[in-house]
């Protein structure tokens, strides 16, 4: 299964970002890896714990090159795969602890603010957190 993301920001910030990356994909490759770790937990939190196996199905590789983006991926699944995208995409089911769109909720708030993030931890500093 498969959630992409796509930075909002400020546009100066984004052309700065991408020209790192473009220079040193290693920087912001390990700050995506550093971001994910913390995005994983929040989904983590709010994955459905019927059995507990997909919830510890959760983690994220290191970053990679792919068509001149640095990427790194959240995954779920493993034997649970197929139990992974009923709970993410379907409608009506309820959970006692957990949510359905545990991977895309999370997804979605941390759009607007990861981009600001990602800058501080590649050492952009504070010019560009307002």
């Amino acid at each position: 299964m498969q959630i992409t993301g796509v930075l909002r920001g400020d546009a100066a910030l984004m052309d700065n970002l991408t020209a790192l990356a473009k220079n040193a994909p290693h920087i912001i490759g390990a700050a995506l890896e550093e971001e994910a770790g913390v995005e994983l937990e929040e989904m983590i939190q709010r994955t459905p714990r019927d059995t507990g196996a997909l919830r510890s199905s959760g983690g994220h590789g290191r970053w990679f090159l792919r068509r001149g983006m640095v990427a790194v991926l959240i995954r779920f699944g493993g034997p649970t795969a197929w139990y992974a995208v009923i709970v993410e995409k379907a409608k009506g089911n309820t959970h006692v602890v957990g949510q359905r769109r545990y991977m895309g909720s999370v997804v979605s708030e941390a759009r607007k603010f990861l981009l600001g993030r990602i800058a501080r931890n590649v050492g952009m500093g504070r010019k560009w957190l307002r």
